[in-house]
């Protein structure tokens, strides 16, 4: 991060880093409301414009204030999705890891899950993102550059926005 390896920190440590991360299979807290689940980084981290954070989130993705104060035991698969996006947000001040966002999502979430991600990090001076994804459709509408990893070997691919470079030899 920043030129800095992280390999020598703990991962409590790598967290007060400002990198936030979206796993795979989400990992929500049912019992509690989305938007707990958005603030639990900030208790973890007493992260001190928390609220300032979740406004933005708010205003960025109003479908997930309208979910605010359901439990996340009550939201459908593409719903936690967009709230672990937005709990990733809450952390990820200097970098975003998102693991497979799209897999298992419907076309039109997908779409709204590249928007999110457009705006949240157009919102944020700084802010890196990186995805892994298998299926790269999505990212090619995100991603300055592309890296496809076939068996153990990585090429540059070109991305649909324009910004990615041409795939190396």
């Amino acid at each position: 991060l920043d030129g800095r390896s992280l390999r020598h920190l703990p991962a409590h440590l790598r967290a007060r880093q400002g990198i936030g991360y979206m796993p795979e299979d989400r990992r929500l807290v049912p019992s509690l409301t989305a938007e707990q689940n958005i603030l639990v980084p900030a208790w973890a981290r007493a992260i001190p414009d928390a609220a300032q954070r979740l406004d933005t989130i708010y205003q960025l993705m109003p479908e997930v204030r309208a979910l605010a104060h359901r439990s996340a035991s009550q939201l459908s698969g593409g719903q936690q999705k967009l709230v672990a996006l937005a709990r990733c947000f809450m952390s990820g001040q200097r970098m975003l890891l998102l693991d497979e966002p799209f897999e298992g999502v419907a076309p039109a979430l997908s779409q709204r899950l590249v928007q999110a991600v457009r705006e949240l990090a157009g919102a944020q001076s700084g802010l890196s993102v990186l995805i892994c994804e298998s299926e790269f459709k999505w990212v090619r509408l995100l991603a300055q550059k592309v890296y496809l990893i076939e068996r153990g070997e990585a090429t540059e691919q070109p991305s649909t926005n324009g910004h990615a470079s041409p795939p190396h030899g």
